[in-house]
């Protein structure tokens, strides 16, 4: 079952593109347990069809300080990784789309679940 799944979704971004399965809005599952230990946390991010993106994130740095800073760039999505690119810096995740509805990102210990809004 869970190798079809693979195949179908590797299917659909032959058919449509990688990049346009991101496309629409997003926001962070509020009920995940990875939220926790999470220093980088993507609470909602915008991916528009020309390669750019708009998004909240929220950063904790080493004292446990919290700051919550708007982003946006280019993204660039190869079906397993997703690339943030701004003028100040790159931040590559691994991710993959699930059945269209859950977007799943992990980077440098942290683990998020995003659900599609729109």
């Amino acid at each position: 079952m869970k190798a079809r799944l693979v195949v179908m979704t590797l299917g659909l971004f032959a058919l449509s593109g990688c990049g346009k399965a991101l496309v629409g809005k997003w926001t962070y599952d509020k009920n995940s347990p990875d939220l926790k230990t999470a220093k980088t946390i993507i609470k909602n991010i915008e991916f528009a069809d020309n390669g750019i993106y708009s998004a909240e994130i929220m950063q904790t740095d080493a004292k446990g300080m919290k700051t919550t800073a708007k982003s946006t760039g280019k993204y660039q999505f190869n079906g397993f990784q997703l690339k943030l690119s701004t003028k100040e810096d790159e931040k590559v995740w691994n991710a993959m789309v699930i059945m269209n509805r859950t977007l799943q990102l992990k980077r440098e210990g942290d683990k998020l679940k995003l659900k599609r809004v729109e």
